[in-house]
């Protein structure tokens, strides 16, 4: 499904159902880097290259029609002007990533099952860096501690820290944040 060129083809691709494999738009902004790290999600794609800064491309949308989060699509992988990002996950419509100079997590999109984990319902710009972002709230279970590894569901989020406790937010109406609960959860928690 390429319905916001989520898969990185050409400029006027968008709709196109792509049933085989084809190659993203590597003649654009991707010519010539070598892609580290890669996210998918429900509309968009995440790359990482290896370069020291500015090392964020993004292609698609962060859902499918603008109707909860400020709209930007991307037809082609585009890269954004930034410090350089670590990792990435994607979720249904929220995008979440780690710079370079620190181990705070920030959550881009939709947030309402409290899967950014900022405490509140309230969804975040959908462009990186130019409208912020949403630092996950390191009050509770993300206080002091290093993020080494991280995951999106659908709309939750599973974090694996330094000591390898794991912490969780986001949708739980199927428990599947662990608690023994089906409630949602809006702060991460150990």
């Amino acid at each position: 499904n390429n319905q916001v060129n989520q898969i990185g083809l050409a400029a006027g691709s968008a709709s196109l159902h792509e049933i085989v494999p084809v190659q993203t738009d590597v003649t654009g902004a991707l010519m010539g880097k070598t892609i580290t790290k890669l996210a998918a999600g429900r509309y968009l794609t995440a790359f990482i290259t290896d370069e020291a800064s500015n090392n964020l491309y993004l292609s698609g949308s962060m859902e499918e029609d603008g109707s909860q989060v400020p709209q930007a699509t991307y037809a082609i992988p585009t890269q954004f002007t930034s410090p350089a990002v670590t990792d990435i996950c994607i979720g249904k419509e929220s995008f979440f990533f780690i710079r370079s100079e620190g181990t705070t997590l920030i959550g881009l999109g939709e947030n309402g099952d409290g899967q950014l984990g900022d405490g509140t319902l309230t969804n975040s710009g959908s462009t990186p860096f130019t409208s912020g972002g949403t630092n996950v709230d390191t009050g509770n279970g993300l206080s002091g501690v290093t993020v080494n590894q991280f995951s999106c569901g659908g709309a939750h989020v599973v974090v694996r820290t330094g000591t390898g406790s794991l912490v969780v937010w986001g949708r739980g109406d199927e428990g599947q944040l662990g608690l023994s609960t089906t409630t949602d959860v809006v702060n991460p928690i150990a």
